[in-house]
């Protein structure tokens, strides 16, 4: 069992963790997991060959933390997509082995890290990394200000798939969701599968889904509280090639399923209230 600092990719901090049953990279950069690998397995999530790993540019792949807001910023076009603190440095408050099978690192982060372009209100974030057979991120929102504090956001995981085409998702079915690239709400009563570009925004009720992929013979199941909405994500051809930080051909071997407080699953907290989000991922192989 091991967890150690380092710099690397020009200057960024870096948690290197492993234990018995999984490695991990976590770079402060964001407070951002690049990597989850469970020994002897495919990596669990996708990161792009091409992203941008420099302080204060966001990093393909992983698990982006975005907040304060999902998406584009709701009034002020010229601010970052998917807001501050994926662009953030974040600070260690501890980093420690539970036992044997798990290690947990905690990061924090306050408006006082944050850009003064940004012109944050007071907050509080404090993310709780557990890595062990499966990996569990919690995200705690605190309003330390004397105002409301209103956010959107998502734990925006980047899975690792053998292929597109192949794989399903299941869970989601019945539930209502919007559909960025169409504008228009739907709901199906199928697993979705994948044939083109695909953005949409489900509104469930917190009940687990899970990727299946016959190729790499594992199904990842993904559960979470605090959260009532899921982003299901691939750029498919054309965006691909749009994306500066994502190769032409990446998009077959991704999948983002994010557990996220987006749209109407946005929150308000009053001040000296909190919100946590929580998302856990366990990679279950089978025969």
């Amino acid at each position: 069992m091991s967890i150690s600092f380092k710099y690397e990719y020009g200057g960024i901090p870096l948690v290197t963790i492993s234990n018995r049953h999984a490695s991990a990279v976590i770079s402060l950069n964001g407070g951002h997991v690049m990597e989850y690998v469970r020994h002897g397995e495919p990596p669990v999530l996708w990161m792009s060959h091409n992203s941008c790993l420099e302080m204060g540019k966001p990093i393909r792949g992983g698990i982006p933390v975005c907040w304060p807001w999902f998406g584009a910023h709701p009034t002020n076009k010229n601010m970052p997509a998917h807001g501050f603190a994926r662009i953030c440095r974040w600070e260690i408050e501890r980093a420690e082995e539970i036992n044997p099978d798990i290690s947990t690192v905690m990061l924090s982060l306050t408006e006082k890290q944050v850009p003064k372009q940004f012109a944050a209100s007071p907050f509080h974030l404090m993310m709780t990394i557990s890595i062990g057979a499966e990996l569990e991120i919690s995200l705690k929102i605190m309003n330390t200000g004397k105002k409301t504090l209103k956010y959107s956001g998502a734990l925006h995981t980047y899975f690792n798939i053998s292929e597109i085409r192949k794989i399903k998702i299941t869970g989601l079915e019945g539930i209502p969701y919007y559909d960025a690239l169409a504008g228009e709400n739907g709901m199906d009563s199928t697993p979705i599968k994948f044939k083109s570009e695909f953005d949409c925004v489900y509104f469930d009720k917190g009940d687990p889904c899970v990727i299946h992929d016959p190729q790499y013979k594992r199904r990842i199941v993904i559960t979470k509280s605090g959260s009532l909405s899921s982003v299901v994500w691939n750029p498919w051809v054309a965006k691909s090639k749009r994306l500066q930080d994502f190769g032409d051909l990446d998009y077959h071997t991704m999948v983002c399923v994010e557990t996220a407080n987006a749209r109407q699953d946005s929150r308000t907290l009053k001040p000296g209230k909190s919100h946590t989000i929580t998302s856990k991922i366990f990679a279950e192989n089978y025969e």
